[in-house]
């Protein structure tokens, strides 16, 4: 049976989360069909199917799999910050702050 997957269609993790699963020879399937990340949250929290996102963005009704090696490593995701000169913009810049403070 094929490893059920949610992902949004545009989501920014599948390309390389089905890589690794094609590479090892694991089949799966995304059952998420929609363009909305709301509906993988949804399948995926009530357990009908696995997906990848970033660790600081697990949310308390989802928890990360003690898969024992069964699966693949996943490639590692950074984030990247542009900004530009925010001394006029206290929305921008309180953004950068807590974004620096949060990923440093």
């Amino acid at each position: 049976m094929p490893l059920p997957l949610g992902f949004a269609k545009f989501c920014a993790f599948k390309a390389g989360a089905t890589k690794a699963l094609d590479d090892a020879g694991i089949d799966w399937v995304d059952i998420v069909a929609s363009q909305d990340a709301a509906a993988s949250e949804a399948m995926t929290s009530a357990d009908l199917c696995v997906t990848a996102e970033l660790e600081s963005a697990i949310h308390s009704s989802r928890v990360i799999i003690d898969h024992g090696g069964q699966l693949p490593e996943l490639p590692q995701h950074s984030i990247v910050l542009y900004s530009g000169d925010n001394a006029g913009n206290q929305i921008a810049q309180t953004l950068v702050e807590y974004l620096l403070r949060a990923y440093s």
